[in-house]
């Protein structure tokens, strides 16, 4: 629905979220889904509208599934099933949010680790990373890689938060006068569920670079 209208896509080429879709990303799931993609694509021609329009529209759903099991496609009822992955877990909004750009990773099993401790680089390339692709500034990305590449280390409070404070400045975000958590804090840039001092998780670093993805500008 966020493509190009009137374009019809499967598979791996459709964006599918892997959390949500990972069986939809392989190939004999994609070529069972593309026939009914030819079919929705008839269907549509005569009952108008577009594939946006369309995309959640139940009762066109159902014509197109009536019509696959009428041509002898095997289509069990649709039903709610329980959500697999992390989604209780405080950070996983913040993973999806990163996911959302290809920053994050949790495989087959949905399995990001959220609770596992990283080094301070991981951090610093993921704000480096998300500078390029949620605000298309390669230039701060690479001055932000030039300025701390040398960090070394776990990820902890203290580590982090000049790195957090200089990428929301080179992307002109809200620029606090000092680099200390809780002042970060104070204007949004570090959530209240992130330590203020020592390490810090995977899920801790997805919720400090959401943060920088939502502050405001000054």
């Amino acid at each position: 629905a966020d493509g190009p209208d009137g374009l019809w896509a499967v598979g791996r080429s459709a964006g599918y979220d892997p959390i949500a879709h990972s069986s939809v990303r392989v190939v004999p799931m994609g070529i069972a889904i593309a026939e009914g993609v030819g079919v929705a694509a008839a269907l549509l021609q005569e009952a108008g509208g577009t594939p946006r329009e369309r995309a959640s529209d139940a009762s066109f759903a159902s014509v197109v599934r009536r019509e696959l099991r009428r041509r002898g496609a095997y289509l069990p009822e649709a039903r709610e099933r329980a959500p697999v992955g992390p989604v209780d877990h405080p950070h996983h909004g913040s993973y999806r949010t990163m996911l959302s750009r290809g920053l994050a990773l949790g495989g087959y099993a949905n399995a990001p680790d959220l609770d596992a401790q990283i080094p301070a680089t991981s951090h610093l390339y993921l704000l480096a990373n998300v500078a390029q692709r949620f605000f298309v500034r390669p230039q701060a990305s690479r001055d932000l890689v030039a300025s701390f590449g040398g960090v070394t280390g776990p990820a902890t409070a203290e580590t982090v938060a000049p790195v957090q404070r200089s990428a929301a400045c080179r992307l002109d975000r809200v620029c606090p006068d000092d680099a200390s958590p809780e002042r970060l804090r104070a204007v949004g840039l570090w959530p209240g569920g992130v330590p203020t001092f020592g390490p810090l998780t995977r899920g801790q670093s997805y919720a400090l670079a959401e943060a920088l993805v939502r502050a405001a500008a000054p």
